[in-house]
């Protein structure tokens, strides 16, 4: 505000700013102490207001005030009020009247310096030194003005230079509180964010790296499991007498919950099972090594004794199961059998199988092997003791089981085939090889096998 009434001052009017003093005190007074006044008024006000509002405040001041001042200094210059001022105030009248402001301004400034000082001992910041210096200069330039006048040159002389020096402190400090320091302050933010990033991006590369590694380890590791599950499982074709096996096993992740064997009780005698275990991955896989040492002893009476009789075998499963702290939610189903070479009669049992074996006669019949009684393997015997039944049957030479889980007939989960399809392809291959048959149920899973949802296992027996 005092800049636009000093430029005023300056372009309308000739001469010196003493020249006018001495010439035209009302012009003087209006345009240059009135201009002092204001600006000590605005650098108290401006101390006092809390920092956020000075903020808020500074586009408001460019906006309305400036403009303002601007058009009304121009009409007052461009009129000349103060020519029609000019009989009304004497000479005297306006140096007793510039005095008062003058002393105004000081006593107002006065009250900014402290203001300063208690900012300045609160923040202990550098700035406000010279802030502090010159509102001082400012002050001793209106001191000047009231003690010694202005018309001397040299009280005119000291009085402009304490008034522009104390004026260009002030600025100056202006500047770099609002300015220069923000902008500093600013440019360290976005180094030590730059800064910062650059170290995030080692850290988060250094772990990224960490994490690779460690997974190629799990890796390595899974596939040393799934080498260990995979070798406990039997040849995929083997021959016992006239009876033949051929069998496959496609699980959806490394390690499978699904699992089978078919081995030798004696020499008439083969056992054979298929197992789904709830769930994928570790837990299950660890779960079906488990099954693998309970269900086929090693000792040869027992091996036979359970063997024979898959309801007892099953019940002594259910029981050693319901032994182990596994968790509650852990479960699975099984299928049970075992076969007699020379009789062809073939037992079996269910424990609690959600897809029954299909047998498929050589003459084109089938049936569903779904005779026997049995109950899931499960946390269940402190509430229910489940009672398992054996059945039997008769095989001719030629007539062929299908053993699978329900990965295979499970449509909505690996889209492979159901039920029927499954039952059309074993009947219109039942004279051909076994190998043939096996090749036209696998030509349909290989082209979707890494995208399965469920694991697939199942196995052929020809009797």
């Amino acid at each position: 505000m005092t800049a636009c009434l000093e430029f005023l001052l300056a372009v309308f009017r000739s001469g010196g700013q003493m020249d006018l003093y001495l010439q035209d005190p009302l012009a003087f007074f209006l345009f240059s102490v009135l201009g002092r006044f204001l600006m000590a008024l605005g650098i108290c006000i401006a101390v006092q207001l809390p920092h956020d509002r000075r903020t808020k405040l500074k586009t408001t001041a460019r906006i309305t005030v400036l403009p303002i001042l601007l058009v009304v200094g121009l009409v007052l210059s461009m009129v000349q009020i103060e020519k029609a001022l000019a009989g009304v105030f004497s000479p005297l009248t306006l140096a007793y009247a510039a005095a008062g402001v003058e002393f105004a301004s000081a006593m107002i400034l006065l009250v900014a310096l402290m203001f300063y000082l208690k900012m300045y001992f609160l923040q202990n910041d550098d700035k406000l030194l010279h802030a502090l210096t010159g509102i001082i200069l400012i002050i001793f330039s209106h001191g000047f003005s009231l003690f010694y006048g202005l018309e001397t040159d040299l009280g005119f002389i000291a009085y402009n230079l304490f008034r522009s020096a104390g004026y260009v402190l002030y600025l100056v400090a202006l500047f770099r509180y609002n300015i220069g320091d923000p902008v500093v302050s600013q440019q360290r933010a976005e180094q030590q964010i730059k800064l910062y990033a650059e170290n995030l991006e080692k850290i988060i590369d250094k772990r990224t790296r960490e994490i690779r590694e460690v997974n190629a380890r799990l890796i390595t590791e899974l596939e040393y499991a799934k080498n260990i599950q995979q070798s406990l499982l039997p040849q995929k074709r083997l021959n016992f007498k006239s009876t033949t096996f051929i069998s496959e096993y496609f699980p959806c992740e490394r390690l499978s919950g699904d699992f089978y064997d078919i081995y030798r009780i004696d020499d008439d005698n083969v056992g054979m099972y298929v197992l789904d275990v709830s769930g994928h991955g570790i837990s299950a896989a660890l779960m079906t090594m488990f099954c693998n040492n309970y269900i086929k002893s090693t000792e040869r009476l027992i091996k036979r004794y359970r063997g024979l009789k898959p309801h007892r075998n099953l019940k002594h499963f259910y029981e050693e199961f319901n032994k182990m702290h596994f968790p509650e939610e852990m479960h699975m189903v099984i299928f049970f059998a075992s076969y007699n070479i020379s009789t062809r009669i073939l037992t079996y049992c269910t424990g609690g199988m959600n897809c029954y074996p299909i047998l498929m006669r050589k003459t084109g019949e089938f049936e569903f092997l779904d005779q026997s009684e049995g109950f899931p393997i499960c946390k269940m015997s402190e509430f229910f003791v489940p009672e398992y039944k054996s059945a039997k049957i008769s095989l001719q030479p030629g007539d062929r089981i299908v053993f699978y889980t329900d990965g295979l007939i499970d449509k909505f989960k690996n889209n492979v085939m159901d039920q029927d399809e499954l039952l059309d392809i074993v009947r219109d291959s039942r004279h051909d090889s076994l190998k043939n048959l096996n090749n036209r149920v696998t030509k349909i899973i290989d082209p979707i096998k890494d995208e399965l949802e469920d694991d697939i296992t199942y196995f052929i027996m020809e009797a």
